[in-house]
């Protein structure tokens, strides 16, 4: 804040103080960095097109920018039915307005079926991902992905499966 004041040197006047004050559009949440690191929360359906029906929870970091839009990736998602996937990879993020955002990955990783999980047919698997989201004034934002993950046929049997989440990313600054 600034104050001024304006009195008259040869006036009897007491001076007046005034406080100038800024009236700009301030979203504190259109100011987080947009390069900077996240953690993304997800839960979907996993195996769409099957019937292997299981509630998938999915937690991702997503590194700082370090090339253009590209940015390092590392995650784990279990299912309710004895699944697990842990893994790492590149995401970019692409404006389509000041509030949509296109965020394709891929990711290669380890998958273990455990319980009454669905047989992938092997222990490396592939993900493929692509999330339209929303950013919100706090800079979060809330996202719907879709996933295929396969194992590119490194063995015969490569059934793959698709998932359909809803995301939510955070910024960390």
């Amino acid at each position: 804040m600034l104050f001024r004041s304006s009195p008259s040197v040869r006036s009897s006047e007491k001076p007046v103080k005034k406080i100038i004050t800024y009236k700009g559009d301030f979203q504190p949440g259109l100011n987080v960095e947009a390069s900077g690191p996240r953690f993304q929360f997800g839960i979907g359906y996993f195996d769409i097109t099957d019937d292997w029906a299981a509630v998938e929870f999915r937690a991702e970091w997503h590194g700082k920018e370090f090339y253009k839009t590209l940015r390092p990736l590392g995650g784990i998602m279990a299912t309710s039915d004895g699944a697990q996937y842990g893994y790492a990879g590149l995401v970019a993020d692409f404006k389509l307005s000041d509030r949509f955002i296109f965020s394709p990955s891929f990711a290669p990783g380890i998958y273990v079926k455990g319980g009454s999980a669905k047989k992938l047919g092997h222990w490396i698997e592939f993900r493929s991902m692509a999330e339209l989201s929303y950013k919100l004034d706090s800079g979060a934002r809330l996202g719907l992905a879709i996933y295929h993950l396969s194992n590119a046929s490194l063995d015969d049997f490569n059934p793959g499966t698709e998932v359909i989440s809803l995301s939510y990313t955070v910024p960390v600054n």
